[in-house]
């Protein structure tokens, strides 16, 4: 009698678990230029602390002046990322938790798609919205980018970020712009820069590229980066079935007939953009 998959739900491995989370995070262009922060479970409150202290003068006798602070709080809901991993019935026979070895790559990737659709644009890979969730591309900052000049773009959108009070800590570009950008960045050093690497340095700032900016409509973002707190909660959850019909591409498949196991891993991510004015989104128009 052949082994049922059917309802078989298990934990990755920390080792592999934290590797695959923690690396997918380290490899978007939010965890490379946010706030990393643990995610609970439940609904946290992250306070925010806007400033207001004042030391002013006073003689031996006057009263001190109260300083008028600046005290309110985000919340931060985990968000459940999802996928089914179709495999055949003797590959995930042979050590279920042993295949995550084999596809670690491709989820890892997969995780850090997920942050950068969801905390740049509040959508999903597929382009669907995550309602309620704070991102980026929520900045009145829009700048356009005219004739393809991107170094007045920047210029503008470092403007803009310094207009609403923050600095600039780094910046995310569309990979597919990085010889575009090169061309700026040789206009203040001497050399072509690196094009391999996925990094630039722009205007002295940091500037990491993803091929999700561009999914997301956007060249390049720039802001003050502190201002958003993201990160994961350590477990990955694994769901197995060879008894699930699942559907792919339109068409409906049953795993059993198939002799297939799915496999469907479970993250929960989270994060919130604190003030999307301290951001500058720069794009292309579109042509009608």
């Amino acid at each position: 009698m052949s082994q049922s998959f059917k309802d078989n739900d298990f934990l990755v491995p920390t080792e592999i678990s934290n590797a695959i989370l923690l690396k997918g995070f380290e490899e978007s262009v939010i965890g490379k230029l946010a706030t990393r922060k643990p995610i609970k479970l439940g609904v946290e409150k992250l306070p925010i602390y806007g400033g207001g202290i004042e030391l002013d003068v006073v003689g031996e006798t006057d009263e001190s002046g109260t300083s008028d602070i600046s005290l309110s709080h985000k919340e931060i809901s985990p968000i459940e990322v999802s996928t089914i991993v179709p495999v055949s019935r003797d590959f995930a026979r042979r050590n279920p938790s042993g295949v995550f070895e084999l596809i670690e790559e491709d989820l890892r990737n997969a995780v850090a798609r997920a942050y950068d659709s969801i905390f740049l644009a509040g959508k999903t890979v597929r382009g669907n919205a995550v309602l309620g969730q704070t991102n980026i591309n929520q900045t009145t900052n829009q700048i356009e980018v005219v004739g393809g000049d991107y170094n007045t773009a920047i210029r503008a959108a470092i403007k803009a970020v310094g207009g609403a009070d923050y600095d600039v800590t780094g910046m995310g570009y569309d990979s597919k712009l990085a010889i575009d950008l090169a061309e700026v960045v040789n206009q203040v050093q001497v050399g072509l820069p690196n094009l391999a690497a996925g990094s630039l340095t722009i205007a002295g700032y940091p500037a990491h590229a993803s091929r999700n900016i561009g999914k997301a409509g956007l060249d390049l973002v720039v802001g003050d980066f502190n201002l958003l707190h993201a990160g994961y909660a350590e477990d990955l959850e694994v769901s197995v079935s060879d008894q699930a019909t699942i559907s792919y591409k339109g068409e409906q498949y049953n795993l059993w007939q198939r002799r297939m196991v799915g496999l469907q891993v479970t993250a929960k991510i989270g994060g919130v953009v604190i003030d999307p004015n301290g951001f500058a989104v720069v794009k292309t128009p579109v042509t009608p």
